[in-house]
This record gives C-alpha cells, sequence and structure tokens, in this order.
C-alpha cells in the first residue's frame, strides 16, 4: 500500500465495474501497472485479469518505485490526498497513464500549473456513465453518497480528448 498516507480518504477502493467500462477505451495489448493497492484487497487486479489484461501491482512506495518493465501503462485510483503528487510524478517521467481522479481536478489551480510546468497538450478525458461510487474497505460496501463527480485523466493511451463511456 501507500504507506505515506494515512488519511481515512485515501483507502476507498473502486468497483470492478469501473474498471470494466474504462476498458472499452484501452487497447487489448495493454499491460496494467496498479502502484495503489490495499495489501488486503486486490480488487483491480482481479478485474483486469477477468477481463483480459495482464496486470502488476506493486506495494511499495509509488514516490520511491519505478514502473515495472513489463508493463505498458499505469491506471489507478490514486490516493485522494497525494492526487497532485501523483500526476506531477506521472508527467515528470512522461508516463502512458489513466488516472481515476475527482473532476474538479481537472478545473484546478493547482493542474494547470502542473500543464504548464510540462507543456502538456495531449490529454484525454474519460468521464463514466454514471457517478462513482467507491466500496469502503473495511466494510467492503459501496457508498451511496459520493458527493463529487469523477473521471479519467489520460495521457498517451488513446487519442487527445473528451469521451464519455
Amino acid at each position: 500500500m501507500y504507506s505515506h498516507s494515512l488519511k481515512p480518504s485515501d483507502h476507498w477502493l473502486t468497483q470492478p465495474k469501473t474498471w470494466v467500462e474504462f476498458s472499452r477505451v484501452l487497447r487489448t495489448d495493454e499491460k496494467i501497472w496498479e502502484p495503489f493497492v490495499c495489501k488486503s484487497h486486490h480488487i483491480s487486479k482481479e478485474t483486469w485479469e477477468k477481463i483480459g489484461f495482464e496486470c502488476i501491482q506493486t506495494e511499495s512506495d509509488f514516490f520511491t518505485t519505478e514502473m515495472p518493465v513489463t508493463t505498458t501503462c499505469l491506471i489507478s485510483n490514486p490516493p485522494f490526498s497525494r492526487k497532485f503528487d501523483v500526476l506531477d510524478k506521472c508527467f515528470h517521467l512522461n508516463l502512458k497513464f489513466a488516472l481515476l481522479l475527482p473532476s474538479w481536478v481537472f478545473a484546478s489551480s493547482t493542474f494547470r500549473k502542473l500543464i504548464k510546468k510540462y507543456g502538456i497538450n495531449d490529454l484525454s478525458l474519460i468521464i463514466p456513465s454514471k457517478r462513482v461510487h467507491y466500496i469502503n474497505p473495511e466494510s467492503m460496501e459501496i457508498g451511496k453518497t459520493t458527493n463529487f463527480d469523477s473521471l479519467f485523466i489520460s495521457r498517451r493511451m488513446i487519442e487527445p480528448g473528451i469521451y464519455y463511456l
């Protein structure tokens, strides 16, 4: 797990149906790196493999871990409190990635600063068909009162643009 984070908001899991829906925009030969996992739950890896994608998960600290050489992209729901740090590393390393984030991140001043810092002009926004509700890792119940919309911010995985699932 991402040991640097102890905040409860960092530990919510993504429902399998969100990954399945997102998979419709992926090339079938992608090999996924999932660096943000809970040690007791492997929902994303299990889901990716069930629908035919190879998925390597790492439980080490993302900020000191290199992307495994056997993977082609990073797809994850990063820790909420470190979302901008994760984006910064992805941009800095020119990674091929898709991150599930609150939609307001795209319009934030911090995000705009990152875009300018790295000269980014090739992003894709992938909007799920419905509001994403996350899984509480302790009870394994799906929260029904998520008070924000989520989207995937992606780079170098599909043609730049806005996609509605």
